[in-house]
């Protein structure tokens, strides 16, 4: 029979099967011999329709493009049902029934003998088996593939980093005859089993170091060799950041190595938000483990590549540090040779990350180190490649531009390949004559004082031809709106999102836009955003030394300013942000349910990117006027835009941008009272300012308290939060009339906010030490749960979780620069941690029993650990070797601490004596008897000792009347009391830092407190 496509042959072979079956049904009716054959036939028949039904179903059910193994089984199927329509042939009864009708039942006779019944059940069989496996597998598949769908759910990426994303597919690879050399030791590099982990190529922008990098991921792919890719990218949202650099090189792993992907479930279920956390837990839990969980093949070693580009352009200076210090320890994956390869430009940052991980764990190299004239070639081949195309392309004359021209271009654009590019871009523009365009170029001088004039300059020549200086004007003023806001957005939006927003005209934009294809990729796709072709264009456009002789120049402050206002106005409009914007309708309904097109729908583009980046902006304006606006805003839509927030999943973003709007607002305030009339602000701006700063502190206050819950519920906006808001919370007061209607009494709360900013959940045992960093930004906690905790004292957000103890987490002390993190444990160890990154910096072995006690000196070069095995040691914070054992104590000593000046050391032990020590040499210097309960010793200012700090405030003189205080079970200010701690708050270990303290509980959790102490 002829070939069928595998749904058609499956509707055959059932159709063809049920005949056969109807056919043995009526043999084993009225035939008396052969009723075995018979009915083991029709048994089989029967199996294989059911097999085959159940192949139809699946074929046609959600999945059925999935099912790559059914898809390939054409021949078999075409077998099957060759095989069942010769059985139908053989079966049919004509014949038989004529003669029955003549000559009586017993004239039908079963027609194979019982070989061919054998051989027919053989047949079935083999069709069914190859099929039921088929089945089999793709099912498998299919769930596995459902599973890791869901699991990567909870890995978001960022849109469009990968090298082969939608959004990259038009960058430029390298012509096959440029940076032959180059690509070449990058790619022998790779395959070198004495290779370092990490190869770095740097340099200037437009060297073209993204084009070698996409070059490269695509070479890798092709292999199989890739394991992901990332390439940063400002001002393009996630790209911008490193928060989403690990999940995102996570997700691409496991797709292209399913072997990572138990390791990968693993870390997720066991960290559900892995997302959320510390750049540390991210590489451990995403990469390093997963990778060093792949078997090798038996005698040879897998080559995984990761290909990061333009690092530089990552935002913040010390993800950039950490990502580097984290990217060095891929050194520890043995089992495959893992490689990564690094470009960007060769900023301070990045070279004391490289400094910092040492020659033996990367190799450069620096493309403007690059001979010249291999340069000059490979612009050269390139220059030949696109200007032939455009000659043809234009019906130019043979030889076009012809040789000298032709050189003076290469000269030009040597080194910077963005220089040939743009040239190109500029030529082929089918508005103008190609001729004509070359000419404008040649018009620019190579001694222009920026590198860049030569490359756009051009491009603005042509926007203003022909045009009056009316139409000029209007031009510029269009101009500096729409692409003055495109260079300076944090993500790019579509062009019908930036009409919305700047509210402008789409066809002014896309005419703006039209004489823009040499620099700005304007996709003919509406729904895709334009974006900036390279990030020089942005940084000729906001160049400040171009303010007096450039009409086009951008001034980023008033850009900032202008985008900020459309925002606000954007939200602003009625119906743009309210209550249930995506109509959970439920209270308790979850954000997950809230499908994609749901959420465009409600929130657009532009409105979701007016959401998440308005108050950056209008920070980076400097207020720009804008105050009024930004206040009436918090007061009539903060609920709605919150809601917006937590909706998209932004909720930690809105939090940091509330306080770093907060804080600036502040700032304000101060300078006003700092400058007096030296400053702009009147004395009524100066209150508003004030009041919108104590708003705000209200606002954050709300976030923190119901975080938890409006994550995932987000209409619990309006219930929890506006039920247990207190009283005269200025929330709850602006926006009481939102409290549902059907909830008639609800429970009696406190008119302010308590003391309490945040309770802080994580450790899954109690805690016994917690400490302030210095500069009052963070906050440390050890627990019986044998790890250390980092919080921001801010948002209460967790920071790091510091593993590494085998036993209870006894005392942690952070650094004098903040910088490190010391703890004790049970386990009869100190470890120092950094403080930043999380990473474990040493061990410190030596005592026999727990280390119940830990200190830094005052400049930080040395660490003091008290033990229950009687003993002081003193350790040197850098090396974390052992500098002295301080012998004397005859019970566990329960504290230690360090003189102000550092040159004495305190000791408080279970024999209820101090002793004093020299800090160099280790002598004792003196002995205090008659303590009892020292678990924490303080040295006073001028450096005498004072009472153990848990004394009773109204035993001791020495206790400022203005110092906040723990006892056990009261908050007190000197000695007056203030808050009474119920029996659940009461401490297990407490710190304090100026207006703020933390205590520790017996159920694991962190409470920080933070007061106003001029108010009491």
């Amino acid at each position: 029979m002829a070939g069928l496509d595998v749904a058609a042959g499956v509707i055959a072979v059932v159709d063809i099967s049920a005949k056969v079956a109807g056919l043995c049904y009526r043999y084993s009716r009225e035939v008396a011999d052969a009723k075995s054959d018979i009915e083991r036939l029709k048994n089989h028949v029967k199996r294989l329709l059911n097999t085959f039904k159940e192949l139809q179903k699946a074929l046609d059910g959600q999945h059925g493009d999935k099912l790559r193994v059914t898809q390939h089984l054409r021949v078999d199927i075409d077998s099957c049902c060759s095989n069942m329509y010769n059985l139908e042939e053989k079966l049919k009864m004509g014949k038989g029934r004529k003669a029955m009708h003549r000559f009586g039942l017993r004239a039908l006779s079963w027609p194979l003998t019982r070989s061919d019944t054998d051989k027919a059940i053989e047949r079935i069989t083999a069709s069914q088996e190859v099929v039921k496996l088929a089945l089999q597998i793709d099912t498998a598949t299919t769930v596995q593939k459902i599973d890791l769908d869901l699991d990567l759910a909870k890995l978001p990426s960022a849109d469009g980093a990968a090298f082969d994303s939608y959004h990259n597919q038009h960058d430029t690879h390298c012509h096959p005859d440029t940076r032959v050399a180059l690509l070449d030791n990058i790619l022998r590099w790779s395959k070198d089993p004495r290779g370092k982990c990490i190869y770095w190529l740097s340099g200037m922008a437009g060297t073209g170091k993204s084009t070698v990098a996409r070059t490269l991921a695509h070479k890798f792919a092709v292999t199989g060799d890739l394991a992901a890719s990332f390439f940063f990218k400002r001002g393009e949202g996630d790209r911008g950041s490193a928060k989403r650099f690990f999940p995102t090189i996570a997700n691409q792993m496991v797709r292209r190595r399913p072997k990572l992907v138990p390791a990968v479930r693993a870390t997720i279920e066991q960290t559900p938000d892995i997302s959320e956390k510390q750049m540390k837990d991210q590489f451990e839990g995403l990469v390093l483990r997963p990778f060093t969980s792949i078997k090798s093949r038996t005698g040879s070693t897998d080559l995984l590549v990761v290909v990061i580009d333009a690092l530089d352009e990552c935002e913040n200076d010390n993800d950039v540090r950490i990502l580097l210090r984290l990217l060095s320890q891929a050194q520890r994956i043995e089992n495959i040779r893992f490689r990564i390869l690094v470009t960007s430009r060769p900023e301070l940052p990045i070279r004391l990350g490289f400094n910092g991980m040492g020659q033996e764990a990367h190799q450069d190299v620096h493309l403007h180190e690059i001979a010249k004239d291999t340069i000059d070639h490979d612009i050269s081949a390139y220059l030949m490649d696109e200007l032939g195309k455009i000659q043809i392309a234009r019906s130019l004359e043979a030889g076009w531009p012809g040789t000298a021209i032709f050189r003076d271009l290469v000269q030009r654009a040597s080194p910077l390949f963005i220089f040939a590019a743009t040239t190109c871009r500029f030529l082929e523009d089918p508005d103008w004559d190609p001729q004509e365009q070359l000419e404008i170029v040649l018009h620019y001088s190579q001694d222009e004082a920026s590198k860049l004039d030569p490359i756009y300059l051009p491009v603005f020549d042509r926007l203003l031809s022909n045009c009056d200086d009316r139409k000029a004007d209007v031009l510029i003023n269009q101009f500096i709106k729409i692409v003055g806001s495109i260079v300076i957005f944090q993500e790019p939006l579509p062009v019908a999102g930036i009409s919305r927003l700047l509210e402008v005209e789409r066809g002014t934009v896309n005419r703006r836009l039209s004489r823009l294809h040499s620099v700005l990729d304007v996709p003919t796709d509406t729904v895709q955003p334009v974006r900036l072709l390279h990030l020089s264009f942005r940084d000729f456009l906001l160049d400040p030394t171009k303010q007096a002789n450039f009409k086009f120049w951008v001034d980023e402050y008033q850009a900032h300013t202008f985008v900020a206002r459309q925002c606000l106005q954007l939200l602003s409009k009625p119906g743009v942000l309210k209550q249930d914007i995506c109509g959970l309708g439920s209270p308790g309904a979850l954000r997950s349910t809230i499908s994609n097109q749901t959420l465009e729908q409600s929130l657009p583009a532009e409105v979701q990117y007016a959401c998440r980046y308005w108050i950056e902006h209008f920070i980076q304006s400097k207020g720009g006027n804008l105050w009024d606006s930004a206040y009436e805003f918090f007061k009539v839509s903060f609920v709605y835009w919150l809601e917006a927030m937590c909706v998209i999943g932004r909720l930690l973003d809105a939090l940091a941008a509330v306080t770093l709007l907060q804080k600036k607002v502040t700032s304000s305030h101060t300078e006003t009272i700092s400058h007096g009339s030296q400053t702009n602000q009147s004395p009524k701006q100066d209150i508003q300012n004030t009041e919108f700063s104590l708003f705000l502190e209200d606002v954050r206050r709300f976030m923190l308290a119901y975080r938890s819950a409006i994550e995932q519920t987000p209409l619990q906006i309006y219930h929890a939060g506006l039920i247990f808001t207190p009283g005269k919370s200025a929330v709850r007061v602006a926006y009481q009339q939102l409290r549902p209607p059907w909830i008639l009494q609800s429970p009696k709360v406190q008119d302010h906010w308590s003391a309490l900013l945040a309770t802080l959940e994580g450790h899954s045992h109690s805690v016994n030490s917690v400490v302030f960093s210095p500069n009052g930004k963070r906050v440390a906690s050890g627990s019986r749960d044998k790890t250390v905790r980092l919080w921001d004292a801010e948002s209460g957000e967790a920071v790091a979780m510091l593993e590494g103890h085998s036993d209870y987490v006894a005392s942690v002390v952070f650094s004098p620069n903040g910088k490190r993190v010391e703890s004790g444990s049970d386990d009869k160890t100190v470890r120092l941690w950094d403080a930043e990154s999380g990473e474990a910096v040493a061990m410190l072995e030596g005592h026999s029993d727990f280390v119940a006690s830990v200190v830094f000196s005052p400049n930080g070069k040395r660490v003091a650990s008290g033990s229950w095995d009687k003993t002081v040691r003193l350790w040197d914070a850098e090396s974390g070797e052992a500098v002295a054992m301080l012998e004397g104590h005859s019970d566990s000593v329960t504290s230690v601490v360090f003189s102000p000046n550092g040159k004495r050391v305190a000791s408080g032990s279970d024999d209820n004596t101090v002793r004093l020590w020299d800090a160099e040499s280790g002598e004792a210097v003196a002995t205090l008897e008659g303590y009892t309960d020292l678990h924490q010793l303080t040295f006073s200012p001028n450096g005498s000792l004072l009472e153990p700090s848990n004394t009773d405030p109204q035993a001791s003189q020495q206790i400022s009347r203005t110092n906040l205080y723990v006892s056990d079970q009261w908050i007190l200010l000197g000695s007056q009391r203030l808050i009474w701690l119920p029996v659940e708050y009461r401490p297990s270990c407490k710190a304090v830092k100026e207006q703020r303290i933390i205590l520790g509980h017996l159920s694991g959790l962190v409470s920080v407190f933070h007061f106003d102490i001029s108010r009491i």
